[in-house]
Parts: structure tokens; C-alpha cells; sequence
């Protein structure tokens, strides 16, 4: 081989070898970025999850409230 070649068997070896972790770590990252859509996922289905048990503790805590009203302010209606 040319010794004026820009590239040279070792050179060539040593780019093959990055080219190869590169691809690795590109796979790693992109597996990573996965778990972390999963994760986001997960957080997103438990706040909707908390909205819904949210709003079914106002409304009882409204149906409370109404229940204590009536029972204070009109007894009679329960005799």
C-alpha cells in the first residue's frame, strides 16, 4: 500500500472501531429515550388517574356538606 494514502490499515481498523461504538451507544441512547417516553407515560396515566379520584372527592365532599346542611338547618324533615 501507498504510503501517501490518507488512510491506512490501522487507521481504517481504528474508524471501523468507532463506527461500531458509535452505532452502540446511538442504540443505548435510543433504548434509554425509550424508558424515559415509558416513564413519562406512566406519570401522565396517574395524573389523569388523580384528576378523576380528585373530582370524585369534591362532589362527595359537596354531597357531604349538603347532607350536613340539611341536617342542621332542617331537622325536622328526618322525624
Amino acid at each position: 500500500m501507498n504510503e501517501s494514502n490518507k488512510y491506512t490499515d490501522k487507521k481504517l481498523e481504528k474508524l471501523y472501531k468507532g463506527q461500531k461504538i458509535l452505532i452502540e451507544n446511538q442504540k443505548a441512547l435510543f433504548e434509554s429515550i425509550k424508558r424515559v417516553a415509558d416513564v413519562i407515560n406512566d406519570i401522565q396515566d396517574h395524573f389523569a388517574e388523580l384528576a378523576e379520584l380528585t373530582e370524585k372527592l369534591v362532589f362527595l365532599k359537596e354531597k357531604r356538606e349538603s347532607v350536613h346542611y340539611y341536617n342542621k338547618n332542617m331537622p325536622e324533615m328526618y322525624v
